[in-house]
């Protein structure tokens, strides 16, 4: 239900300088869904400054995001913490990633 999302919104934030990856995840079943779920995925703008200073200088970084999945009464489901990789693209050890941006594509 929420896998890819904080990595897409990552991608959107940081832009295509940025390779952003999810690392893992893991999921606390709290209490059985019998209605509509719902889950709220939030990124401040202060953690996107965060990891671009954290990411500066080529290091990868691990971020770890929680969110909560409830039903339509506000009632614990689960909770799910998601790490992500994030590294400027530039630094990235796979050569696909880091030419993807830098190489322009020629035939």
């Amino acid at each position: 239900m929420v896998d890819p999302f904080y990595m897409l919104m990552l991608m959107h934030q940081l832009g295509s300088n940025y390779v952003v990856w999810d690392k893992s995840s893991h999921i606390d079943f709290i209490a059985p869904g019998n209605s509509k779920v719902t889950a709220r995925m939030k990124i401040p703008s202060a953690e996107v400054i965060t990891i671009q200073e954290l990411a500066k200088d080529g290091e990868a970084v691990f971020r770890e995001y929680k969110v909560d999945i409830v039903d339509d009464q506000q009632k614990l489901i689960a909770t799910v913490t998601k790490t992500l990789y994030i590294r400027l693209r530039k630094y990235s050890k796979s050569k696909e990633q880091a030419s993807r941006i830098e190489t322009p594509h020629t035939e």
